[in-house]
């Protein structure tokens, strides 16, 4: 261990000796987030996601000085929002950090709730939060937190620091868009991860961010916590694949694709159009889909268990109606994707009678670029109305498929 790190050792020690005593709170639980005007939008989904879920849970938005007007918090007032203004960090801005990352474990400290359900302001949610609050495994150990899947400490040195610190150097990432715990019984890590915050020009340099600071504290603490379901190494393997596939551009395939068609006699016929639409749409949208899944909390899986319902009938009555709202936003997307697709149909239709709209647009401009701008208009408003009218009939699902699908995961 060099001198600067023993240095940094002895004042981490001293401080995880002199962390003190939980002091009590004004409420029993609530939500915390942090934002700023440049954050309305992001705040705005958030704040009427949890009070169309039905949530009822009191929530205080925290900012630093002057992030803040009275014009927005008129407008969140109506959602039993509270203003908790954190004035100036009494840490500096340094090139590892920009003073805004170490405000989330500062706002849970000094947040007026015991039991804290933390959420980013680019959060949203599909179901009521409040469960998380009586989950089995946020009683049994006061402290809920997400894996992250972007491993970066290691690349940092952040291995090498937990080492010499007398930590495992292992282990998976915290994620710190979103967290729940009980301050009455984690006050001593979430003190000293506002200690590693306070000191970020030195942790900084080898811990990913505040999400890093929190791991190292809790761990350093020995408080105990539980991280949420994670994804196995298959499942990473077939989203990844998923996301591979749609890098190739679409001259590469097409010639390959045209020969397998052409075998299966299939050129210039609407089922191997279909086909090819489906087969090129799936994989991004099941990267939509998986988004959706996530955010269905396991326990409701569990409890339909207890109850005696089968792997069919939990499909059936919990999971394709919560999932209803992401697959009526992942079927749009397909749909505006195939509607409007023109490489694919221009390579595979050859016969006048059975060409889709989209080439039939292109043929109202000439070879010289001599436009027919009558027929032309006429027929991309025929071709705007089919998604003009599903989108209408479809809206209600719509909003909730787009906020449920933007829950950080």
């Amino acid at each position: 261990m060099d001198a600067e790190r023993a240095r940094y050792f002895e004042r981490f020690q001293h401080a995880l000796a002199e962390m003190g005593e939980f002091p009590g709170a004004a409420h029993e639980q609530g939500i915390v987030t942090c934002g700023s005007l440049k954050f309305t939008p992001y705040l705005w989904i958030l704040i009427r996601s949890l009070r169309h879920a039905g949530c009822t849970l009191p929530i205080e938005l925290w900012h630093m000085e002057g992030e803040v007007n009275a014009a927005l918090q008129r407008w969140f007032e109506p959602y039993g929002v509270t203003f908790r203004d954190g004035g100036r960090l009494p840490w500096g801005r340094n090139r590892f950090f920009n003073g805004a990352h170490g405000f989330k474990p500062y706002a849970v400290v000094h947040s007026s709730f015991q039991r804290v359900l933390f959420l980013d302001a680019d959060n949203s949610v599909a179901i009521d939060p409040a469960f998380l609050f009586t989950t089995p495994e946020f009683l049994r150990h006061g402290a809920v937190f997400w894996s992250d899947p972007v491993v970066m400490t290691d690349r940092l040195g952040g291995a090498a620091l937990r080492a010499d610190f007398g930590l495992d150097p292992g282990g998976d990432e915290f994620e710190s868009g979103q967290f729940v715990v009980d301050k009455s019984r984690c006050w001593r890590a979430l003190r000293l991860t506002m200690h590693l915050n306070e000191l970020s020009g030195y942790y900084y340099r080898f811990l990913f961010g505040d999400k890093e600071t929190f791991r190292f504290a809790f761990d350093a603490a020995r408080q105990p916590y539980v991280l949420a379901r994670q994804q196995g190494w298959i499942s990473r393997l077939g989203l990844g694949w998923i996301l591979l596939s749609q890098m190739f551009p679409l001259i590469l395939i097409v010639i390959p694709l045209f020969l397998v068609l052409k075998d299966f006699h299939l050129v210039n016929t609407h089922a191997g159009l279909v086909l090819v639409y489906v087969v090129w749409t799936l994989p991004f949208a099941l990267w939509m889909l998986q988004s959706y899944v996530r955010g269905i909390p396991k326990d409701l899986e569990e409890a339909a268990l207890v109850d005696g319902a089968g792997r069919l009938t939990i499909l059936r009555t919990v999971i394709v109606p919560l999932l209803a709202p992401g697959i009526v936003v992942t079927a749009l997307f397909a749909f505006v994707t195939s509607w409007n697709e023109f490489f694919f149909a221009l390579v595979l239709l050859d016969s006048p009678g059975k060409v889709t709209l989209t080439l039939r647009l292109a043929q109202f401009v000439g070879i010289e670029g001599i436009v027919r701008l009558g027929p032309l208009a006429a027929s991309a408003l025929v071709a705007t109305l089919p998604s003009l009218v599903i989108f209408a009939v479809l809206q209600r699902w719509l909003t909730r498929g787009l906020m449920s699908g933007a829950v950080k995961g």
